[in-house]
């Protein structure tokens, strides 16, 4: 009788943490930010090493978009033959000098053009205008 009332006692342990398990998933799961098909993405410009912000935004943009989807959806862009030109009035200065726009994504320096560089939910993409 004894190891039966250990036993009760241990199935009674499991189902109370299954339960407490499936509770805390319930948030984690099924229970987006953002609707289905759609992913948000913050993204930041700057000049000269991030020592000027120029803007930082949140953006919700739809499954499969790019780079450049989300910095032309938060930001006024000029492009010449797949590069970015200017953005929010801040040109590009090569030939001259040697100052220009470059992107990351999550830190990282793609190794492609903004856009074919498809976004993830939760991605930030900086774009810091600077020398080279």
């Amino acid at each position: 009788m004894l190891l039966g009332a250990k036993q009760n006692n241990l199935l009674k342990l499991v189902v109370i943490a299954v339960i407490v398990a499936c509770l805390l998933a319930i948030p984690l799961s099924g229970c987006q930010s953002t609707p289905s098909g759609q992913i948000e993405v913050r993204v930041i410009v700057s000049q000269d090493f991030n020592s000027t912000l120029i803007l930082n935004e949140l953006v919700k943009l739809d499954d499969g978009s790019t780079a450049m989807d989300a910095l032309q959806r938060v930001a006024t862009v000029e492009t010449k033959g797949g590069f970015v030109e200017a953005i929010e009035g801040v040109r590009s200065q090569y030939p001259g000098t040697n100052k220009d726009w470059f992107y990351d994504v999550n830190e990282v320096s793609p190794n492609k053009g903004a856009a074919a560089y498809v976004l993830h939910d939760g991605d930030v993409v900086h774009w810091d205008f600077h020398e080279w």
